[in-house]
């Protein structure tokens, strides 16, 4: 006669594997080991199937974690490659390279940024597409190139203002948000600030339909575009401060000197001409000596205000270059190119002829 112990070990090892990947209760497997081997049976039948269910308990969590921890070396990864990309970027490009790199990781359809600005028509804020990455087979056409902050998102424009995400399935979002999104393939989204918490926005980081998101790391990779925003908008600013004039906010000589390169170089490859014509004002240094040094500087504000500027075709180009010295540049094609020329410098002398009423005083200037 077989004893217990002998019949106990023939059932683990007959039922271990199903037992081990059975869901059924724990009371089945007591019965089980009743049924074979008595009550001795049962019950270590019963502790048998425990301890299977906790150490599979235990390698699902292992599972869990390493996946996880996958997942966060994935997503740092990708922060260090979106901010070398950031922090190389010059004109914007590296925004795309940086958005790959977050979509990916997410495992997203498409990451966009969006920066705010405002409608010069009725003042309203927008959210307008700067740059933006798709996954393989996501036609580019199906996407939202303006954020209606202040109407369609004005809830987003809020909550984001807080320093708050959007994110979810759009199905769970209001009706009038639910449609543009849908409309656009957008089943599921995560909307992050870019910018200060507690002010309007700058941008908005914008990943759709990503099944791995992260917040915590995808905050991070917003603030890491505001620091390269901020870092353009800076170097924007200096470049320009090295290249206009501070009084007239015209191009200066340097600035020039770079334009006329630029189309020259454009000229000998398009067989289209170059015109420079050079304007000095008569009879400034005598309204500079006598009214000041200041009603001067206003008086030459003036003169390019309202009168050079309306003389102007849209692709001309004029620098000061001197006190009262100013270039103008144009291009057009070789058999207009004198006509155009003429034209210009006919407007700007007509225009000058004209007496300039300025605070009070009447004064007539011309140009050679």
């Amino acid at each position: 006669m077989l004893s217990a112990a002998t019949v106990f070990l023939f059932i683990v090892l007959t039922l271990a594997p199903q037992l081990a990947n059975s869901h059924a209760p724990i009371w089945f497997s007591f019965l089980l080991g009743l049924a074979f081997s008595g009550l001795f049976g049962a019950l270590m039948t019963t502790v048998t199937r425990r301890l299977l269910a906790r150490d599979r308990a235990v390698r699902e969590e292992h599972h869990s974690e390493r996946v996880g921890f996958q997942q966060r070396e994935l997503y740092l990864a990708a922060l260090a490659e979106a901010e070398s990309h950031l922090l190389a970027d010059t004109d914007g490009e590296g925004n795309r390279a940086a958005l790959a790199a977050l979509g990916r990781a997410a495992n997203a359809s498409r990451a966009s940024v969006y920066f705010v600005r405002t409608n010069p028509r009725d003042q309203s804020l927008v959210g307008v597409l700067a740059q933006s990455w798709q996954a393989a087979g996501i036609p580019p056409s199906a996407q939202i190139h303006d954020l209606k902050l202040s109407q369609t998102f004005s809830r987003w424009l809020e909550i984001l203002s807080a320093g708050d995400v959007i994110e979810g399935p759009t199905n769970a979002l209001p009706p009038s948000e639910r449609s543009v999104l849908e409309s656009n393939g957008i089943r599921a989204l995560m909307a992050l600030p870019i910018g200060e918490s507690g002010k309007t926005p700058r941008g908005v980081l914008l990943v759709e339909n990503p099944k791995t998101p992260s917040q915590d790391h995808l905050r991070a990779a917003a603030a890491a575009f505001l620091h390269a925003e901020a870092r353009r908008e800076i170097e924007r600013a200096t470049r320009r401060q090295a290249l206009h004039d501070p009084l007239t906010d015209l191009p200066n000589r340097l600035h020039l000197r770079e334009e006329l390169e630029r189309r020259l170089s454009e000229a000998a490859k398009s067989g289209t001409g170059v015109a420079v014509v050079f304007l000095d004002l008569d009879r400034f240094k005598q309204i500079n000596d006598t009214l000041g040094h200041d009603f001067g500087d206003r008086f030459l504000q003036y003169v390019v205000r309202h009168r050079l500027h309306p003389c102007l075709g849209a692709s001309d180009f004029l620098a000061r270059v001197g006190g009262d010295e100013f270039v103008l540049v144009l291009s057009s094609d070789h058999s207009s190119l004198v006509s155009d020329a003429t034209q210009r410098a006919n407007a700007i002398l007509r225009s000058l002829m004209l007496p300039i009423a300025l605070e009070g005083q009447e004064l007539y200037i011309s140009t050679s």
